[in-house]
């Protein structure tokens, strides 16, 4: 039944929020609750509806898998927050938007289930922690944005919904068009990446976790499935956007991570091409691109948790996460250090590493079409690696930073591991297929849309 998928995240956040206090038991809590909705999320994939109120609430398993991903991840990056700089709000408000978003999907009417995924975008935007030296808070941006893209959803959702509306004057594909702009302003793609880029630099990872990774994977799925039905009547024109839009937000990510100078801007910026990578997968409007865009969006996720995860420990050990400050980090931090190389250059899309397979495929892919685009893509996403490069070098510098002190060992042990799957991942690429065919079938394929 997906009534207490529904109802776990809510719970989850009652019972963290009366334990806040109480850091190592309410980080306990928080993994183990996420574990719980991935759990619920693959248990029972072919559940039937609920209705309620005259409202039907279903999950495709498609949709149910895909939760499950950015769920375990969440689950890791909050079994470490204990040890980490984390506001004692973060783990209750973290599901609180968790369990708003879910529902949204879950409701099968786009106008409302809108309106259910603003309310979540706002407790999301709490989440965002404030910093000393800013005159215009972050969360405070941060949400008029959202507000603002809450808007452009709810006029389009409106527009879908009312196909009267399509006249000259209001044409037919304006709705879904509106509806893919709202998405991709919250996403952080071309044009709009600039007001996500200050949220990898907080204090705090689950912020870093729930905006880079489990919006994005969630709004992903979603777009998606919408393009099987209500946005199907601009199917060829929002392949052609997704995939522009792809290629823009990629250029500029690989160009942004090339002149950065800390490890957090250094993941902003590689967040922001990695997503282009998916977009661009996405928008090629095939089976096999479709596939190989959501593939690397989990590989992206988990290299970008534990990314987020080694930036936190880096601050902890040396008070500063700029290049400058991180001479001898591996001599302080060689978990945390070894397993963000790992992860970044995964990002980066260099061999043998996770990243480089799909990129490769789709880089492929994209030169049967057109072999220079095909070419630039491949150059320009070389920069990332060498920022990744420059990091790795000051690192394993010999002399530590005077006053720097070792990391917590349990968070710098997840970071290091994320990073061996990464590789691992890379290794065998074909890893997924050994899953339970089922859900290997919906994570590589997503042939459970629109069935």
């Amino acid at each position: 039944m997906i009534l207490p998928l529904l109802a776990a995240p809510f719970v989850a956040a009652l019972g963290v929020w009366l334990v806040r206090y109480l850091r190592s038991v309410a980080a306990t809590i928080a993994a183990l609750a996420a574990l719980t909705v991935a759990f619920l999320a693959l248990y029972g994939i072919d559940t039937a509806p609920f209705i309620v109120l005259g409202r039907t609430l279903a999950l495709d398993a498609a949709t149910r898998v895909h939760l499950a991903v950015p769920m375990v991840l969440l689950a890791i990056t909050m079994a470490s927050s204990a040890r980490l700089p984390e506001r004692d709000t973060a783990w209750p408000l973290a599901f609180a938007g968790i369990g708003l978003i879910i529902l949204s999907l879950a409701i099968q009417n786009i106008l409302l289930g809108t309106l259910i995924l603003q309310s979540g975008l706002v407790v999301l935007a709490m989440l965002i922690p404030l910093r000393s030296d800013d005159p215009t808070p972050i969360n405070l941006r941060a949400l008029l944005i959202l507000v603002m893209a809450g808007i452009l959803l709810s006029t389009a959702a409106w527009l879908i919904e009312h196909p009267a509306a399509g006249t000259e004057a209001i044409p037919e594909y304006m709705g879904p068009v509106a509806l893919i702009a709202g998405y991709g302003v919250i996403l952080g793609a071309f044009p709009f990446f600039v007001w996500k880029l200050p949220i990898y630099r907080t204090e705090s990872s689950i912020a870093r976790t729930m905006f880079g990774v489990v919006l994005p994977h969630l709004l992903l799925v979603r777009i998606i499935g919408l393009q099987m039905g209500e946005l199907a009547p601009a199917g060829d024109m929002l392949a052609i956007i997704l995939l522009n839009v792809g290629i823009a937000t990629f250029i500029v990510g690989c160009i942004g991570a090339l002149v950065q100078r800390s490890v957090s801007g250094l993941l902003g910026y590689m967040a922001i091409s990695e997503l282009g990578v998916v977009l661009m997968g996405l928008g090629s409007d095939t089976m096999a691109t479709r596939a190989l865009g959501m593939t690397h969006l989990i590989q992206r996720g988990m290299a970008i948790v534990a990314m987020s995860m080694g930036v936190a420990i880096l601050r902890h050990s040396f008070a500063s996460d700029h290049l400058s400050d991180l001479r001898g980090a591996f001599r302080r931090a060689p978990l945390a250090s070894l397993g963000i190389l790992l992860a970044g250059f995964s990002l980066a899309g260099l061999p043998p590493l996770a990243g480089f397979v799909t990129r490769f495929a789709l880089y492929r892919i994209i030169a049967i079409e057109n072999l220079q685009w095909a070419i630039a893509l491949a150059v320009i996403g070389l920069a990332p690696a060498w920022a990744m490069v420059r990091l790795a070098i000051t690192a394993f510098q010999v002399t530590p930073v005077p006053g720097s002190q070792q990391e917590p060992v349990w968070p710098g042990a997840w970071v290091l591991v994320m990073g061996l799957v990464t590789l691992a991942w890379g290794l065998v690429p074909q890893a997924l297929a050994h899953l339970p065919a089922n859900w290997a079938s919906l994570l590589y394929g997503l042939t459970g849309f629109g069935n």
